[in-house]
């Protein structure tokens, strides 16, 4: 009877052992999903997302490398992720496909359609036509005379829907 007792104590500690690996795998798998993993499961979904002070909101069109851009009527906003203070819950995440863009390749597609833009930063929106993009600032033409932007600065940038085909 004893010899029961102890196989069955057996079997109850591997058991345990099995569920506490199990756990230290899912978590472990946790902890590896990014915030662009997840966004990039939410393609084609709803988002909303607040960056810079503005509240934007819409169906979420691509995920980059360090971007998000989000459909709108009024016309496609490009967000850089470390411009986001928070955002709406998110699905599960999904593997990478293919390559990825950086914000400053998108924001050198744009300036190449001629698009007028509007780049937020700082609190401030600023209108013109994205003339040239370096590595970590860009250059825009306004009404006023040209400025120069440092991208890291940017809370978003919003042209139309065109301007990213």
């Amino acid at each position: 009877m004893d010899d029961r007792w102890d196989r069955l104590f057996a079997d109850l500690e591997v058991r345990a052992a099995d569920d506490g690996d199990l756990a230290e795998l899912v978590e472990a798998e946790r902890v590896s999903v990014t915030l662009q993993d997840r966004l990039r499961a939410a393609a084609g979904g709803q988002l909303a997302v607040r960056a810079g002070g503005v509240d934007i909101a819409g169906t979420l069109a691509d995920v980059g490398l360090d971007w998000v851009r989000i459909h709108r009527s009024d016309g496609d906003v490009l967000v850089p992720l470390v411009a986001i203070t928070w955002l709406s819950a998110l699905g599960a995440s999904k593997p990478v496909d293919g390559i990825e863009q950086r914000l400053n390749s998108l924001l050198r597609a744009i300036a190449r359609t001629g698009a007028v833009v509007v780049c937020a930063a700082g609190g401030d929106e600023v209108v013109g036509r994205i003339l040239a993009v370096a590595s970590d600032h860009l250059e825009l033409r306004t009404d006023t005379g040209d400025v120069v932007l440092p991208t890291a600065a940017l809370s978003y940038v919003r042209a139309p829907r065109a301007a990213f085909d």
